[in-house]
Formats: structure tokens, sequence, C-alpha cells
């Protein structure tokens, strides 16, 4: 009909490809995600006011980077401590097989057990170096986000260029619980989820 109000609202692309098996119909209202999306920006234009310092520390603090980052720094030292235990380990193995200690076949059996737990402990050290690497760079992204989010005093209305320049990607999870409320994470370019 001609007379009737047209609301804009976007559904879940995970119903639309899907269907029922992987989720539930669900939307949210255009003028709902834009009113939340500005919110959340003014709140990060109010944070950056406080100084390019303050800022950093809010943001890692409610990222979690920083305990995501010890807990990773925790891992790389035992399995550090680990691999230096199996090479004092293999040392004094082959002392005892040089001394007839123990026999030929037991000591290859068991350098080939330490030999391969050596390999995945230098896997591991590899991805968690990797990930420590990572947060080092998110950290450090936090001040390019924070230079441009300074520049803003409010947002009123929100721009195409404004989304573009500090929003990565929204997502919106489905309604659960009793209170049925919905959840909208706001994933920012050079921050992350927020």
């Amino acid at each position: 009909r001609n007379d009737r109000t047209v609301y804009g609202s976007l559904s879940c692309s995970t119903y639309r490809r899907y269907g029922k098996e992987r989720c539930s119909s669900h939307y949210i209202t255009y003028d709902y995600l834009v009113e939340h999306i500005t919110t959340s920006i003014n709140k990060l234009i109010e944070l950056s006011k406080l100084g390019e310092k303050q800022f950093t520390q809010k943001i890692i603090k409610k990222t979690s980077l920083v305990k995501g980052k010890e807990l990773l720094e925790n891992k790389l030292q035992k399995l550090l401590i680990r691999q230096e235990d199996i090479t004092i380990l293999v040392k004094k193995m082959f002392e005892k097989y040089i001394n007839d200690k123990i026999t030929e076949s037991k000591f290859y059996e068991l350098d080939n057990i330490y030999d391969l737990e050596k390999q995945d402990i230098k896997e591991n050290i590899k991805i968690i170096e990797d990930r420590i690497n990572t947060i080092n760079l998110q950290i450090n992204d936090i001040s390019t986000f924070y230079m441009m989010i300074s520049k803003y005093v409010k947002i009123v209305d929100l721009t195409r260029e404004d989304i573009i320049r500090l929003i990565d990607r929204i997502i919106i999870k489905e309604r659960k619980g009793s209170n049925k409320k919905r959840l909208v994470e706001v994933c920012y370019t050079h921050i992350g989820k927020m």
C-alpha cells in the first residue's frame, strides 16, 4: 500500500542463508542500531577527552588485553622451563647410557619421546609468541584509534564515513534468557570489541 510507513530493519543473515537449523528468525530496527552505535561512539569520544594515556589504559582494561597477555606470558615461561628440563633429562639419560645403566633400546625410546615433546613445545612456543605479538600490535593500535576518535566532539548524525572510519563490524546476537535483551557488539577498527 502506498500510505503505509516503511520501517527499516536488518534481519539475520545466518537465518536467511541457513534457516531454522542454525538460527531463529530475528531482526533489529535500523533506528535502534544507529542509536546504539552513536551512543557507543559518543562514550568513546568522551573517554578520549581524558587524554591518550588514560584512554589507552581504559581501553586495555575493557578489552582485557593485559590479562590475556599475562596468561600467555605465564604459559610461555612454563614451556621454556619444560624445554630446559627436557634438555637436562636427555643429557642425564645419555650419561646413563654411556655408563651402561640403561639399554640402548630404552635410550632411543626415551630419546624419541623427549624429541617429540620438545618439538611440540617448540610449536606451542611459536604460537604463543605470535599471539603475544598480536596483542602488542593491538595495544599499539589503540593510540591510532585515539588519534581518529579524538578529532570528534560529538556525533549527532552518524554518517557512512564515520562508520567506515571507526567500525570494523557489528555483531547482533540472538535474544537469549528470560529478559530477552538483544546484545549488540560493536567491533571498532584497531581496538576490537567493546
